[in-house]
C-alpha cells in the first residue's frame, strides 16, 4: 500500500509517498534457501520479523522482474502463512524470488530474495488450459522429442483410454481434444484427469491426421493398460467452465482516499459525476450510463443520484459484494486504494483477493481443488496501486498472464481481460480529478467502441491521445487476453 492520497495506493491515509520497505528478515519462506532445486508441489511456512502481524491481509510472491509467480499462493491468516507452490505450473529454470507482505493500513514489506531452480521433467506452464469449455486444450512441456502417453480418466476416475505421440522439437505437447473417443462418443464429464508419462524408449512415435487437426494417435475408448511403463509421470487436472455469454453490464465501486471533505467531493465527482455530470466531467458512471456509452449498470450505481458502491464499512462491503457476485454482471471498475492483495478505503476497510474470490466462487485451481470459476468476469479495471503486481486478477477468473484470445478459443472459453498497475502511481489530488476523469472516460470510450483492443486502450491512455491533460500511469499491465475487443465473442 502506498501512503499517498492517490487512486493507486491501498488503505493508508497519510500524505507521504510510499515505497517498498526492504527488510532482510521481513518475510521469508522458512527452509527455502539459495540454490534449492524444486519440483512438484511444495509448501514452506512463512517466517516473519515484523512489529505486528495481526493486520496482514495477504502474502504475494514475485520473480525478480516483479512478475507474479504462477502457481504460488499465500495461504493463511495473521501470523500463520504458507507458501503453496505448484512448481509444474512454472517453466523450468532458475529464478530469484521474494515474498511481499500486504497490510490493511501500512506499506507492504518485501523480504530478501532467494534464488531457486525449478526442475520438472513434465510441467504444465499454460495454466489457462486447465479449464475447458466445448473442447479441451491439452498442453505440457517435457523432454525434446520425447515419446509420451496420456492416460485419460473421467470425473469418476473411470479410464477412457490414452493418447500416444511425440513432443515436438521444443519439448511441447500441444493439441486440442473435442471430448470424443475413438468411436465418436462425447464425454459429459465436468472433470478429467490425465496421467502423462514420457519415456525415450517405451512408446513408438505414432501420429495420425484426424479431421482438420493433427492429433496424437487417438486410442480413447481403449482401456489404459493399468500400469505406467518405466519413465517419468505427472498428473494434470481439467475442469469444465459453465457456458456463459459476454454482457455489457457493469458494477462500479470506489474506496475513499482520506477523510477530507474536499477530497471526498473530488472522489465522488470522479466516480459518480455529481454536480458536474452535465459537463464533460461526468465521472465513470456518467460515461457508462444510458445517456453515455449505454453500459448496463447495476441497480446500486445511479449516476443521476451520485450513488456508487463503496468499501468504506462492513455494510457497504456486503452490498457491493452481493452485486459483484451476481451472474448478471461481468464488467467491474474500481477507483481507490489498492495493493497486491486487496482494494479498500483510507480507514482500514478492505476487500481482499480471497474474500472476492470466495464471494464469486472463483477459487484458485490447484491439485487439491477441482472447481472451475462460477462467476467469471469479462473485463476488470482496478484503478488503484499495485493491484496488477501479483495475481489479484485470479479472483475474477482471469489468469495472471498476458495472452491472447486464441488461448481462450483453444480451450473453448469466453475471453476476458484485467487492467491493473504494477506500481504506485502519481498523486491524485482534488485539483487533478477533472483531467483524470476525462482520461478515464476516453479509456472507456475506446473500449466500448469495439474498434480497439484492451492493450490499445491502455496505450492510448498512457500516451494521452485524447489530449485530456492526464496520462495513465505507465506501469499499467493487461492480464488475460490483451487483444480482446468489446463485443468479441469466442469460445462456447
Amino acid at each position: 500500500m502506498s501512503s499517498d492520497a492517490s487512486p493507486d495506493d491501498a488503505t493508508s491515509g497519510s500524505s507521504e509517498t510510499g515505497f517498498f520497505q526492504v527488510v532482510r528478515d521481513g518475510a521469508h519462506p522458512f527452509g527455502l534457501t539459495n540454490g534449492a532445486v524444486l519440483s512438484g508441489e511444495v509448501q514452506f511456512p512463512i517466517e516473519f520479523a515484523l512489529d505486528a502481524t495481526d493486520e496482514i491481509i495477504g502474502v504475494s510472491f514475485y520473480y525478480e522482474n516483479s512478475s507474479p509467480i504462477i502457481g504460488a499462493l499465500g495461504l493463511g491468516t495473521n501470523n500463520q502463512w504458507t507458501l503453496d507452490w505448484s512448481t509444474p505450473m512454472a517453466f523450468n529454470g532458475t529464478y530469484t524470488i521474494y515474498a511481499e507482505v500486504d497490510f490493511a493500513t501500512n506499506d507492504p514489506i518485501v523480504g530478501f530474495p532467494v534464488t531457486v531452480t525449478v526442475s520438472n521433467i513434465i510441467s504444465f506452464p499454460n495454466y489457462l488450459s486447465r479449464v475447458f469449455g466445448n473442447q479441451m486444450w491439452i498442453y505440457a512441456q517435457t523432454i525434446t522429442n520425447a515419446p509420451y502417453k496420456i492416460d485419460m480418466y473421467d470425473d469418476n476416475m473411470n479410464p477412457l483410454g490414452s493418447f500416444l505421440g511425440n513432443a515436438d522439437g521444443n519439448g511441447v505437447i500441444s493439441f486440442l481434444w473435442d471430448l470424443t473417443d475413438s468411436s465418436g462418443n462425447t464425454s459429459s464429464s465436468t472433470n478429467f484427469t490425465g496421467m502423462f508419462t514420457v519415456n525415450a524408449s517405451s512408446f513408438a512415435p505414432q501420429t495420425s491426421k484426424i479431421g482438420s487437426s493433427s492429433l496424437p494417435r487417438k486410442i480413447l475408448g481403449v482401456r489404459p493398460n493399468g500400469g505406467s511403463p518405466s519413465g517419468s509421470s505427472a498428473k494434470q487436472f481439467w475442469v469444465k467452465e459453465t457456458q456463459w455469454r459476454a454482457k455489457n453490464t457493469w458494477v462500479v465501486a470506489y474506496g475513499e482516499f482520506n477523510d477530507s471533505a474536499a477530497q471526498h467531493n473530488a472522489d465522488t465527482f470522479m466516480i459518480a459525476g455529481g454536480a458536474y455530470q452535465d459537463t464533460p466531467y461526468g465521472g465513470v458512471l456518467g460515461t457508462l450510463d444510458e445517456y453515455g456509452l449505454k453500459g448496463n449498470l447495476s441497480p446500486g450505481n445511479i449516476p443521476q443520484a451520485g450513488t456508487v458502491f463503496t468499501v468504506n464499512d462492513a455494510i457497504s462491503q456486503g452490498n457491493f459484494l452481493s452485486y459483484l457476485a451476481s451472474t448478471e454482471y461481468d464488467n467491474f471498475y474500481f477507483f481507490g486504494h489498492g495493493n497486491a492483495s486487496a482494494i479498500g478505503s483510507y480507514n482500514g476497510f478492505a476487500l481482499t483477493q480471497g474474500q472476492i474470490a470466495s464471494a464469486l466462487l472463483n477459487v484458485p485451481l490447484s491439485s487439491l481443488i477441482l472447481h472451475a470459476a462460477l462467476t467469471p468476469y469479462r473485463f476488470v479495471f482496478i484503478d488503484g496501486c499495485n493491484a496488477g503486481s501479483a495475481n489479484f486478477c485470479e479472483a475474477f477468473a482471469i489468469p495472471a498472464q498476458t495472452i491472447g484470445t486464441n488461448f481462450y478459443a483453444a480451450a473453448g472459453l469466453e475471453s476476458r481481460a484485467f487492467v491493473g498497475f504494477k506500481s504506485w502511481k502519481l498523486n491524485f489530488d482534488i485539483w487533478s480529478w477533472q483531467g483524470y476523469s476525462l482520461m478515464t472516460g476516453g479509456f472507456l470510450g475506446d473500449w466500448q467502441s469495439g474498434q480497439v483492443n484492451v492493450q490499445t486502450c491502455v496505450n492510448n491512455a498512457v500516451s494521452d491521445v485524447h489530449q485530456t491533460g492526464a496520462s495513465m500511469n505507465s506501469s499499467a499491465v493487461v492480464y488475460g487476453a490483451a487483444d480482446l475487443q468489446h463485443g468479441t465473442h469466442t469460445g462456447q
